[in-house]
């Protein structure tokens, strides 16, 4: 089995290298590319942060919430752990488990 592992290490690391030599080559026969991947790479980090950021520091919380109460029933007795789902007009559902 170690075999095995080794011989599956091998292989990966051999088709790593290949891969490797080519992208360099690549690089070198375009050398604009590394620039292109750069700025792409960079235009991708930035987004990221963005939103990110406008995730974190945003405190909106959209729609107000409400408050629901009520009785949640089955054959008559009370139902307890059950999702309820609340759909409304406009807006996104909730969901909630009764207790």
């Amino acid at each position: 089995m170690a075999a095995d592992f080794a011989e599956f290490v091998a292989i990966a690391q051999a088709i790593g290298e290949e891969l490797w030599q080519r992208v360099n080559k690549k690089f070198e026969e375009r050398p604009q590319l590394k620039v292109v991947i750069a700025v792409l790479g960079i235009s991708i980090f930035l987004v990221i942060a963005g939103r990110t950021a406008t995730w974190f520091f945003s405190n909106s919380t959209g729609a107000p919430l409400g408050t629901v109460t009520g009785t949640v029933l089955l054959d008559g007795r009370p139902l307890s752990n059950a999702t309820v789902e609340f759909t409304p007009y406009e807006g996104s559902a909730s969901y909630g488990i009764t207790n």
